[in-house]
């Protein structure tokens, strides 16, 4: 009796300071939401700035505390946040949208070790990368993005995480982007590795460019590991190279994982499996391609 009453006692307490926690992590998540409306929403550029450092210093308050790296942030809606697949890291990026139609990306990478947990920050200098599809970069020189999806892979015996992000980048175009992300030895992250193949020539991270007015579909699917992407081109080739015409042609294409990199295969089938399985039914009927949803 008395080891079921100690037991039912440090329950209870586990349960109290656990209820604690969650009430501290929710009243930290309602600020993040608060000051995100306010960097997406407010007029004045100043007053984004002054919310976004707020933003960031409750959101780095927040990310050390007991418990943090499973706190889900799930009402957290103008921050992405995503796991890796391994459990090993999560990634946090928001933006502020400027008065003049162009963006500005943040970023944190919260680490989950024995010991502690480790972050760090990103810090955005698009405008300073001069060749972004080749060049490696770190975190003090992001080629910042807003990351919705990741994708763990090994290649040469490495870890290596695929990101897909978007990218608003003026009033005319946005731009969607597939990044690497790795971490050396000493575990600084390193964005941007060698590993996308298009036409017998090697890239190190791949940027789509199109028209701010229409919406470009990149998807990872796990069955067939490829990421399936919109055609992009423009209606007419007198405005070839300029991408604040371009858009999708309802042709799509992959890139495939193979032997550890992606390679590029132009003109895949998008089609929903299900799709496919209805299409052997009705032998009548030549049913369309279906866009990815």
């Amino acid at each position: 009796m008395r080891y079921i009453f100690s037991f039912l006692f440090f329950a209870f307490i586990y349960s109290f300071v656990f209820s604690q926690d969650v009430n501290v992590f929710k009243s930290y998540e309602d600020s993040l939401q608060m000051f995100g409306k306010v960097i997406t929403y407010a007029k004045d550029d100043s007053l984004k700035y002054r919310a976004n450092k707020r933003f960031e210093e409750i959101l780095k308050k927040s990310l050390v505390m007991p418990g943090a790296f499973n706190y889900k942030f799930d009402s957290l809606k103008t921050a992405m946040h995503l796991y890796s697949a391994d459990k090993k890291l999560r990634i946090f990026t928001w933006h502020v949208p400027k008065s003049d139609g162009t963006y500005e990306y943040h970023g944190i990478i919260q680490m989950k070790n024995r010991k502690e947990i480790k972050l760090i920050e990103l810090i955005d200098k698009s405008d300073e990368v001069q060749t972004p599809f080749t060049e490696n970069l770190d975190a003090q020189k992001w080629y910042g993005a807003l990351y919705y999806d990741m994708v763990s892979l090994k290649a040469n015996g490495e870890r290596y995480y695929t990101l897909l992000g978007w990218k608003g980048n003026s009033k005319l175009t946005n731009k969607k982007v597939i990044d690497i992300l790795k971490f050396d030895k000493s575990g600084k992250p390193c964005f941007g590795e060698q590993l996308f193949i298009a036409e017998k020539t090697t890239f190190s991270r791949i940027i789509f460019e199109y028209s701010a007015q229409v919406t470009m579909s990149l998807k990872f699917y796990k069955k067939g590991k490829m990421i399936i992407f919109d055609h992009l081109s423009p209606p007419s080739q007198q405005m070839t190279g300029q991408p604040q015409f371009y858009g999708p042609d309802m042709s799509y294409d992959a890139f495939i994982l193979k032997k550890g990199k992606w390679n590029l295969q132009k003109d895949v089938d998008a089609r929903n499996p299900k799709d496919k399985a209805k299409e052997k039914k009705d032998k009548k009927r030549d049913k369309p391609k279906m866009g990815i949803k």
